[in-house]
């Protein structure tokens, strides 16, 4: 079940995208978007300070609901990877128009999964990379990370078309440990 912070959470980004699509940029208030939500002025300030806040407070809350996940198997084990990406499936939508609307998002997707890669408990990581791809631990863990990203970026550009567990089925078949 949602928290309800993260449902209202959605409401307000739902509605900042449907917005953006619409072309209705030019009087972007917390009001247009609050009014487009449902929602009331006040519940947005609730949970954002500013609307020049809104977009980077709410990737990073969802970046937090991720790193929860997560931080429940350290070693990153199947179902945890799997869990992960079935919430970016049900939360697709949100996904997809952060992916479309904000290209220059990756490079802060890319240092999380390299920052969630480093500080797991993966047995042996730095040898155990260097092993799997045969260059240096930072290249590899480059290479590694890279691939994670680009697999999880290309699905949810593509609309999130195939079920969580054929992506993680892609994923184990590529990365090398």
């Amino acid at each position: 079940m949602e928290k309800k912070s993260f449902k209202t959470s959605k409401k307000f980004l739902k509605a900042y995208f449907k917005l953006k699509k619409s072309n209705d940029c030019k009087s972007f208030t917390v009001n247009k978007i609050a009014e487009q939500a449902e929602l009331s002025r006040r519940v947005f300030y609730n949970y954002y300070n500013s609307k020049e806040t809104f977009l980077e407070e709410s990737l990073e809350y969802i970046l937090n609901e991720i790193n929860i996940i997560l931080e429940k198997d350290p070693t990153l084990s199947d179902d945890v990877v799997r869990e992960m990406l079935t919430f970016l499936y049900q939360n697709q939508e949100i996904a997809i128009d952060f992916v479309n609307f904000f290209p220059h998002i990756s490079l802060e997707v890319t240092k999380y999964i390299t920052e969630v890669v480093e500080h797991s408990s993966i047995p042996n990581l730095p040898q155990q990379l260097e092993q799997a791809y045969g260059i240096p631990y930072p290249y590899a863990l480059s290479v590694y990370t890279s691939t994670i990203d680009s697999i999880i970026k290309y699905w949810i550009q593509n609309g999130c078309k195939e079920t969580p567990e054929t992506i993680q089925s892609y994923i184990l078949s590529i990365v090398r440990i």
